[in-house]
């Protein structure tokens, strides 16, 4: 990751990013992330078919904080991933989704 910002543009609220995928057609992040290396991010995602699907985007920081701020021993979220970091550097990859 860089941090020249014309090279590692924010991700904001609300953005859609249109992806070049035979099945994917777009990323909407809903939240914008607070650190690439911190976050919880929720993520959806429009396929080339018309189907979509969305996730929790966490990072390790992120659930060592969130666990940490709250007393709790253990988070349990549905539809979560984990991820190194949130940013337009990691593509979509970092979701798990090839290109």
């Amino acid at each position: 990751m860089t941090d020249n910002p014309a090279v590692n543009p924010t991700i904001q609220a609300e953005q859609i990013i249109m992806i070049d995928h035979p099945q994917i057609e777009a990323l909407l992040f809903v939240d914008a992330p607070r650190d690439p290396a911190d976050s919880v991010v929720e993520v959806r995602v429009a396929l080339r078919d018309g189907r979509t699907f969305g996730f929790t985007a966490y990072t390790p920081n992120a659930l060592v904080r969130l666990m940490r701020d709250s007393g709790q021993m253990s988070l349990i979220d549905a539809g979560m991933m984990i991820v190194r970091e949130v940013s337009l550097d990691a593509g979509i990859e970092q979701f798990g989704l090839p290109i």
